[in-house]
């Protein structure tokens, strides 16, 4: 199981930060001051100093003027990773000749019929884990199916659902289905902050009686941001595992269609979002040991595989088939994981500007005071 890092809280500006500013910026005021007292220059310092006495008046302007220009602000980010398995089966190559038109899938029971190309299934677990958090709050979902090993009078209904969808923050969508989100194009997108999950999975890879043939499964993971030094993830991750026993000697293979999409965007270079998306079927027993990587993908930005595209990935066109001997135990092993994580910039510090420029406040009054007072002196002189 994998476990995604908590992407770090951006730093705010602390106190004594802003304390230099507004120290540094009545430096900048005494020396004003101290020019303001410095001996008239004379009959052409009298007529300039009009001129002079708005002086601090537009510095300040400009300077207010700068500090309201963005320097830099926090965006917005949103992340969506989705996996729709809408067919995962596998079948028994009718006549050992490589042709799919006639081949069936594996039938499972569990008592001997002599003759039968099926398997006795003697064990099976399953289950979807979420585990992720929203600015420190906890989000974690755990469902569980699990078989005896052997079983004794059948399969358990073959559905797990962690309670349902995991889910924290004002906006919790509740996604009903495994689409991903579609990729916004402005932060106007990005509408709630939540992050959650949700998963379903239902049926067997073999025919059981009572049962769907064939495994559908889904993951879904959505992570969206809009507040400043915000930040979330949420890794998800399903496991099944089944032993069987071959009942006579086949040749097998397995066919799973599905589709996936991973999706990352943030609006400026100070957000982060990522998502990522992976599907391996192992089987191992008798001699064999082989694992497909079938997906393994992830982004940091824009849409790596698009939703609403089904993929289908055929074992028998990878590789062969798999020639099962009867008496002999396998494993068949299908993991999939999918995460998403985003992280907002903090909200930018006053400008520095600014500081600067309530930092002049008193100069205004005291050094148009001291002009004013300059020219009547000149006046009478």
């Amino acid at each position: 199981m994998h476990k995604m890092t908590q992407a770090p809280q951006k730093s705010k500006v602390s106190l004594p930060a802003g304390w230099f500013w507004f120290r540094s910026a009545a430096a900048v005021q005494d020396a004003w001051v101290a020019l303001a007292r410095a001996p008239a220059l004379g009959p052409r310092r009298a007529s300039l100093s009009g001129a002079q006495g708005c002086m601090p008046g537009l510095l300040l302007c400009g300077l207010l003027l700068a500090s309201a220009l963005p320097g830099s602000a926090f965006g917005k980010a949103l992340a969506s990773a989705s996996l729709n398995i809408t067919s995962f089966v596998w079948y028994v190559d009718v006549g050992d000749d490589g042709n799919v038109d006639n081949d069936v899938p594996l039938t499972s029971r569990f008592l001997l019929q002599s003759g039968s190309r099926n398997t006795t299934l003697r064990g099976a677990s399953e289950y979807v884990l979420f585990d992720g958090d929203l600015n420190g709050t906890s989000l974690l979902g755990f469902g569980d199916r699990g078989v005896d090993s052997p079983p004794t009078g059948g399969l358990p209904a073959m559905h797990v659902d962690p309670s349902g969808p995991v889910c924290a923050g004002a906006g919790c969508p509740g996604p009903a289905d495994f689409n991903a989100l579609t990729a916004p194009t402005s932060a106007a997108d990005v509408i709630s902050e939540f992050v959650s999950g949700y998963s379903e999975v239902s049926g067997y890879y073999a025919a059981i009686p009572g049962l769907p043939t064939g495994v559908t499964a889904g993951l879904r993971n959505d992570v969206s941001l809009t507040e400043p030094g915000t930040d979330g993830s949420l890794p998800a991750e399903w496991s099944s595992v089944s032993t069987v026993r071959a009942n006579g000697d086949f040749s097998t293979y397995f066919r799973v269609e599905f589709a996936a999409q991973a999706l990352a965007w943030s609006e400026t270079a100070g957000d982060t979002a990522s998502a990522s998306v992976d599907l391996s079927v192992t089987f191992t027993g008798g001699g064999i040991d082989k694992t497909w990587p079938i997906i393994q993908a992830a982004t940091t930005a824009g849409n790596l595989t698009p939703g609403g595209v089904l993929y289908s990935f055929d074992s028998s066109a990878a590789g062969g088939n798999f020639d099962l001997v009867s008496g002999t135990d396998y494993t068949l092993t299908v993991e999939a994981a999918t995460s998403v994580a985003a992280a907002t910039a903090a909200a930018p510090a006053p400008g520095v500007m600014l500081l600067m420029g309530i930092g002049f406040l008193p100069l205004l009054a005291s050094r148009g005071h001291l002009l004013n007072r300059r020219q009547t002196v000149a006046g009478l002189a």
